[in-house]
């Protein structure tokens, strides 16, 4: 039996060379829709701490009317006002996720 190692696709460089490059390519655009899934992530827990914020002001506001002295309820109903000032700033702030268009959220067609 004769060794012919010419043909043995493990002995040609180039045999494999694409494949791996092809592969690398997959890697980096993996990696790229990663890292936006992470960025996008980051900003839906933003948005959920809007929420929060914005049911903190419907819980105060909702227990305003049990306290007997107008000191207090005054004092309350002013931190209550203030968080939702502060939500809206704080919502404005935070960029909008990846792909979305307000001209898409209303149904607006260009």
């Amino acid at each position: 039996m004769e060794d012919n190692n010419e043909d043995n696709p493990f002995n040609m460089p180039d045999m494999t060379k694409k494949y791996f490059e092809q592969a690398q390519e997959k890697v980096e655009q993996s990696q790229e829709l990663l890292y936006e899934g992470m960025r996008d992530n980051t900003k839906g827990d933003s948005y959920n701490l809007v929420t929060v914020i914005y049911s903190l002001t419907l819980f105060l506001l909702g227990i305003v009317g049990t306290f007997k002295n107008m000191p207090n309820r005054i004092a309350v109903m002013l931190i209550a006002v203030c968080f939702p000032v502060f939500g809206f700033i704080y919502m404005c702030t935070i960029p909008t996720p990846t792909g979305f268009s307000e001209m898409n959220f209303f149904e607006f067609k260009k």
